[in-house]
């Protein structure tokens, strides 16, 4: 949370923004998946939507992923840039995380096709074990990967 505020705190007057928040389920704002304009408003209401959201379980990755590219398409914006911060972790469901993950990487830059960089920020515990999904998110889709430990 203290990431994704840093970085709406430091968009200029006029940038377009949507933020995904998820674990099983996703939440969103704007909820109806348009981007805002950034104003002193829209600031206060995005941090007051962070910080109300609850923590839980599961990483459903993929759903959010579609999520913020939901945004990205509706953006009028000419340079788009999705960034997703986490651990890199991919469990939604009974499913196998790998396979999991694999079909993630796949799907999301299908349906991306180059319209936005994907960057990521890994917010690793010592195990880095889906850092190499981050990597890949990173590097198929335009972005850069930056590796942050807790």
């Amino acid at each position: 949370k203290t990431e994704v505020m840093r970085n709406i705190t430091e968009f200029t007057l006029g940038t377009e923004f949507g933020v995904v928040l998820f674990n099983q389920q996703i939440a969103k704002f704007p909820e109806n998946g348009f981007t805002a304009e950034v104003t002193p408003e829209t600031r206060e209401n995005a941090a007051e939507f962070i910080q109300s959201v609850q923590g839980g379980s599961g990483s459903c990755v993929l759903e959010a992923l579609l999520a913020a590219l939901q945004f990205a398409e509706a953006a009028k914006a000419r340079t788009k840039l999705i960034i997703y911060v986490g651990d890199g972790a991919g469990l939604c469901g009974p499913r196998d995380e790998s396979e999991y993950l694999s079909a993630t990487l796949k799907q999301v830059t299908e349906r991306n096709h180059g319209n936005a960089w994907i960057s990521t920020i890994g917010v690793l515990e010592p195990i880095r074990q889906n850092e190499k999904f981050l990597i890949d998110l990173a590097e198929q889709n335009g972005g850069s990967y930056t590796r942050i430990e807790r």
